[in-house]
């Protein structure tokens, strides 16, 4: 923030670094080993937060310009997909600039010039009949990713706040084995101890089931508009113990942007918004990875009482930055064994009046 704030130079900004990491001890980084490696990682901290920063300013200059202009970097040894964007022009509400917006991806360089007429862009390097970006250009990878654009990058800095937070927006999880439980690529870290009884379940109106065969952007738009959120915006929602979680239409959807409500839970999902925001319990659960690595997820759990139904439905919200799963039961099998399971870890709040 200060080298943003101040112009600093990158040899100022390292002094600095040097000072703040033997304040607080900070050791073993990638990089610290030697006197290149520690070069490589402050010009990477350095170039990364100063280059989106200095993008979203010319931003506000450019949206002044109806024409706008790629302009590759001229890197010695570069990316050739941002390579052959040079000179492509484009009006400057066109989508290819919401995902495409330089920089795009780690180190690169390329930036976005303004025209105000197709002569203006000629003189700044547009190339002739280059008026629409190359076939397949935002045809996501089985990661979400496009072509030429580094994980993470696909937003336009500056745009809205919306662009920032739609990397931390999950993806639903995939239809399968339930990720409550222990598996081959994880194992739950849980304390000893019997648990607490659950809270007795609420009355929940039937008008809290959705009707069945209509549109999946249909019960994407019914979920969003229990947080107050907008169909095509990213939402933060601030639980009841403050803690924030990202709400968009894109929880729906695989990572190829194809939607995967249709497994028999699109109905509940007002009770999973419910669940969400007036909880009878979260837990949090720490699951060991490979190699050592830990991973926090969180599980809002609520039961309810629908008209004519005898069993509660137990409804489980699972959230954890890479995805989500929402989980609804009736018979009671599975009640028990989503209690067994969606109550593991720790128990962070219980509903005040349980």
């Amino acid at each position: 923030d200060k080298a943003i704030a101040d112009g600093e130079g990158i040899q100022a900004f390292r002094k600095r670094f040097a000072e703040i990491i033997e304040r607080h001890g900070w050791e073993g980084w990638t990089g610290s080993e030697s006197k290149a490696g520690r070069a490589w990682r402050t010009r990477v901290i350095y170039r990364t937060n100063l280059s989106p920063s200095y993008a979203a300013g010319r931003l506000a200059q450019l949206k002044d310009y109806p024409l706008w202009v790629y302009k590759h970097s001229g890197a010695e040894h570069p990316r050739l997909q941002h390579q052959a964007w040079d000179g492509l022009t484009l009006p400057a509400d066109h989508k290819f600039w919401q995902t495409h917006y330089p920089p795009n991806g780690w180190g690169c360089g390329c930036r976005v010039v303004g025209a105000s007429s197709e002569k203006g862009a000629a003189r700044l390097g547009a190339k002739p009949g280059y008026t629409e970006p190359p076939p397949g250009w935002d045809a996501r990878d089985g990661k979400g990713r496009l072509p030429g654009v580094d994980e993470g990058w696909d937003y336009q800095p500056g745009g809205t706040v919306a662009d920032r937070l739609r990397p931390f927006v999950p993806r639903m999880a995939d239809d399968g084995e339930l990720p409550l439980a222990c598996h081959a690529r994880g194992c739950i870290i849980e304390p000893a101890g019997d648990k607490p009884p659950m809270p007795a379940p609420r009355m929940a109106g039937a008008e809290r089931l959705l009707p069945g065969g209509m549109s999946d952007d249909w019960y994407a738009q019914r979920f969003l508009e229990e947080f107050g959120a907008k169909p095509d915006d990213v939402h933060l929602f601030v639980d009841v113990t403050g803690h924030g979680l990202v709400i968009a239409a894109d929880m729906f959807k695989n990572r190829a942007g194809e939607w995967k409500l249709k497994n028999g839970r699109e109905r509940y999902l007002l009770l999973l918004a419910d669940t969400l925001r007036s909880p009878d319990e979260i837990w949090q659960v720490v699951e060991k990875r490979e190699r050592g690595r830990l991973r926090v997820r969180r599980r809002y759990v609520a039961r309810w009482l629908l008209p004519g139904e005898e069993v509660p439905a137990l409804t489980v919200f699972e959230w954890g930055r890479d995805m989500w799963q929402p989980i609804t039961a009736f018979q009671p099998d599975e009640v028990s064994y989503l209690e067994r399971r969606g109550r593991v870890g720790n128990r962070e709040r219980v509903r005040p009046d349980a």
